[in-house]
């Protein structure tokens, strides 16, 4: 990026999240000042230390200037906590601001974005591009701030002192700005490449925690542990990168400052010789510039943490500008309030993924009716789940519409479309709290009893009661304390719970038995009544407990009708399907 870019960033940035900020930010501007001229107020005191008292030996002086000294210590430590506490306090300020801003713009992202990055990716970017500015505002502020002012007041004292040797010393200071500006083109570089690596490492070291079970299953111990150990060599390496060329900094400052000195020492040492200087004079003077020699060198770190905060805003601000394609249209308008859904449609839709060049589904059409339980069946990749993300508006067909009641849903406020819908997905996700909250989650309003309820109707109650601490019964992170058919019956809870008139289950009994699964589709076949309940299954029994199945093929809707009328198609798909079926699992038939 152009240091244009850079500034425009940096303006965003600060009209964002630290503008806000300005009164304390006066307040420890004011608390540096102090600290400044407390420093060059004690490289001032050197020279009536030495030649009012060491060498005039007037001891009438003597705790006039000891007060003086203890004075400037003392405002300078109190000026330092202060200035301190109150960065600490903005920048913690802003990590906050910063990261409710990052969740809100990710709970309000498009399904795709998810889709398509991990989700380590997403937590680390989440807390190390953060906590980075942070350190940029709480050590390159400071820095730019405390440390110039300081250096300001040494060299003014510098200057008073003696001014021939202070401009034979400055020669240094335009040659350090050459290192400190190569080294922060690099710096940022590399900040670059390890935010990318970090995600790298984090979706590794995750994907082979989350999936423990397969790999001491089949004994890839070792290959995981290689992938890991190629990432983090890797990490290793960079940041012994970044840690040379941050450490080239101090030497080269240490050799620039070592040779202004012995320029001073050989100049000013003439002086005093001659008499054309005093001792005190001498050493007030290189006093100040030795204590200049280290905000310089903080201000040159600067620099390098200046790059990698530039880095994680190029970061955050590419995320904040994001635009969510699955929003509201200006004219929408909520679905109206007491309306009965009728009738959901596929008008000639047609779809493919982002990034992806074949059609998922090709010019699709269906109606779904109130008062019926619809199997979607075909085999994988035929395009049942897409019919069904696009049902709730994770994803707008790329042509045609979804229509409620013959309207297009697009007409509706996204939030009031999703009201009207019950989503269960076959990797069903269940929150680290209670049984009760998780069923909850989909209607926080309602009661226990009524959650009991939702768990009966999904066959869910009997194994909730054995449970030690029953509905109340903490659950580990993904509800991995519970079986696969536990958690797909609770989130079917969940889902009926919320009592919607569109409830859609994306294979959502695929880990149940089969006898389970039937009592589940028998019980949602009690209660379509003002309902369109839709579902995808590979079990015989479920799907001809529906009203109306829909055979999906290559993307197409290859056949639909009731199951009855479909098996006097012999050579049907869904005859075919069914005949399929039967003999992978002839009990269930029976």
């Amino acid at each position: 990026m152009s240091a244009q870019d850079d500034i425009v960033l940096a303006k965003r940035l600060y009209h964002d999240h630290v503008r806000q900020h300005r009164g304390k930010f006066v307040l420890a501007f004011l608390l540096m000042a102090v600290v400044a001229a407390s420093t060059g107020a004690l490289a001032k005191l050197m020279q009536p230390i030495l030649d009012d008292i060491f060498l005039g030996k007037d001891a009438s002086r003597l705790f006039i200037v000891a007060s003086l000294v203890f004075l400037a210590f003392f405002c300078k430590s109190v000026a330092n906590y202060g200035q301190s506490l109150f960065m600490s306090i903005i920048g913690n300020g802003i990590v906050v601001s910063l990261q409710k801003r990052m969740f809100n713009k990710l709970m309000n992202t498009d399904m795709a974005y998810f889709d398509c990055t991990p989700t380590p990716t997403l937590v680390t970017r989440f807390h190390a591009d953060a906590r980075v500015l942070q350190g940029v505002v709480t050590t390159v502020v400071t820095s730019a701030f405390k440390d110039v002012l300081t250096l300001f007041f040494l060299v003014g004292v510098m200057f008073w002192q003696a001014p021939s040797l202070a401009a034979a010393s400055f020669f240094v200071f335009p040659l350090s700005f050459i290192p400190i500006r190569r080294m922060g083109r690099r710096i940022r570089k590399l900040a670059r490449q390890g935010q990318g690596q970090m995600g790298d490492m984090s979706n590794i070291i995750t994907q082979s925690f989350a999936g423990i079970r397969e790999v001491k299953t089949y004994g890839q111990e070792a290959k995981e542990t290689h992938k890991a150990d190629t990432v983090i060599d890797q990490m290793g390496s960079l940041f012994i990168k970044m840690s040379r060329v941050r450490s080239a900094n101090n030497p080269i400052m240490e050799m620039l400052g070592g040779v202004a000195i012995i320029v001073v020492i050989v100049y000013g040492g003439t002086q005093v010789i001659s008499g054309a200087s005093t001792t005190g004079n001498f050493f007030s003077f290189i006093t100040a510039l030795i204590m200049a020699y280290e905000p310089i060198k903080r201000i040159s770190t600067m620099n390098a943490t200046l790059q990698e905060g530039m880095a994680a805003v190029v970061r955050l601000y590419d995320l904040f500008d994001m635009q969510p394609t699955i929003v509201d249209a200006p004219s929408a308008v909520p679905y109206p309030e007491g309306t009965p859904l009728k009738t959901v449609g596929l008008r000639d839709c047609v779809f493919q993924y982002p990034g992806h060049q074949a059609h998922v589904l090709k010019h699709v059409s269906l109606t779904l009716q109130q008062d019926q339980l619809i199997a979607l069946v075909g085999a994988s990749g035929s395009g049942k789940s897409t019919i069904m993300a696009l049902l709730p508006r994770f994803y707008d067909p790329t042509a045609g519409a979804i229509a409620f009641n013959e309207t297009d849903i697009r007409d509706y406020t996204l939030g009031s479309v999703r009201s009207k819908i019950s989503y269960v997905a076959q990797d069903t996700y269940l929150f680290q709290d209670t049984i009760l909250e998780n069923v909850r989650y989909a209607n926080t309003q309602a009661t226990e009893d009524e959650a009991w309820a939702a768990l009966k109707l999904a066959s869910a109650d009997t194994f909730v009661q054995s449970l030690p601490q029953g509905i109340k019964t903490v659950l580990a992170e993904g509800g991995k304390n519970l079986s696969g058919g536990q958690r797909q019956r609770l989130s079917i809870a969940r889902a009926l719970l919320r009592a919607a008139p569109l409830m859609i289950l994306d294979e959502a009994t695929s880990a149940l038995d089969a006898e389970t699964e039937f009592q589940i589709i028998h019980n949602l076949h009690q209660m379509k009544k003002g309902r369109i309940i839709v579902f995808a299954t590979h079990r015989l029994a479920a799907i001809q407990e529906a009203d109306h199945v829909i055979v999906m093929e290559n993307g197409h809707v290859k056949e639909q009708d009731t199951p009855k009328n479909l098996l006097r198609q012999p050579d049907g798909s869904f005859a075919r399907l069914c005949a399929r079926l039967q003999q992978q699992a002839p009990a269930e038939a029976a």
